[in-house]
């Protein structure tokens, strides 16, 4: 079997209650995918709510449309895997930017997996702990925002250089130099905030 296939079978186990299927899932996943919905919340909406919160959001989305991915050919489970936080985060800002809330809508609840939640809760929150979490994202966080962004598209959402051009509105040529600096920028902050 694949590693697409091995990816799909461990989601589709977790979604089941598999213990072990979720803790292998989140080993290959949860470190990146925290980094991105970290990159991508803003603050506005992290002051609303925690990024494991919406980590968990986007992993309960991606288990209800599991058969969606496995359709897909063209794109790897992390790729997909951004879209939905994409799509997550969005539904978030809007629901938070709406003018006049009921106070009961600010608790979300999934209650088709309950126990998989809190399970899921603990497992994002140790990765939190994770020194390489926090220096990674402080280090995308120094970037400016042209080079973080060539970062993500490239390394998260799994972009070609023609898809991150067109989104970025520039040439694949210029995306490709504008992401060698990116890293190499990224890799001295890093080194810089090594201890010595």
């Amino acid at each position: 079997m694949n590693d697409r296939g091995q990816t799909t079978q461990l989601l589709c186990e977790a979604k089941s209650g598999d213990t072990q299927a979720l803790n292998a899932l989140l080993s290959r996943i949860g470190t990146r995918l925290m980094v991105l919905v970290r990159l991508r919340m803003g603050t506005a909406l992290r002051a609303k709510m925690e990024p494991e919160d919406v980590a968990q959001e986007v992993l309960f989305r991606a288990y209800a449309n599991v058969a969606d991915f496995e359709k897909q050919t063209s794109r790897s489970f992390f790729a997909w895997l951004a879209v939905i936080t994409t799509n997550t985060l969005r539904d978030l800002a809007a629901f938070h930017h709406q003018a006049r809330r009921d106070a009961r809508k600010e608790v979300k609840t999934d209650a088709s997996f309950p126990q998989l939640a809190d399970r899921h809760r603990g497992a994002l929150s140790q990765l939190l702990l994770d020194n390489r979490l926090s220096q990674l994202e402080k280090g995308l966080g120094a970037l400016n925002p042209r080079h973080r962004e060539v970062i993500i598209l490239r390394r998260f959402e799994e972009l070609s250089f023609a898809e991150i051009a067109e989104r970025m509105e520039g040439t694949e040529d210029g995306c490709r130099m504008l992401y060698t600096r990116a890293l190499t920028k990224l890799t001295l902050i890093v080194e810089h905030d090594q201890p010595t």
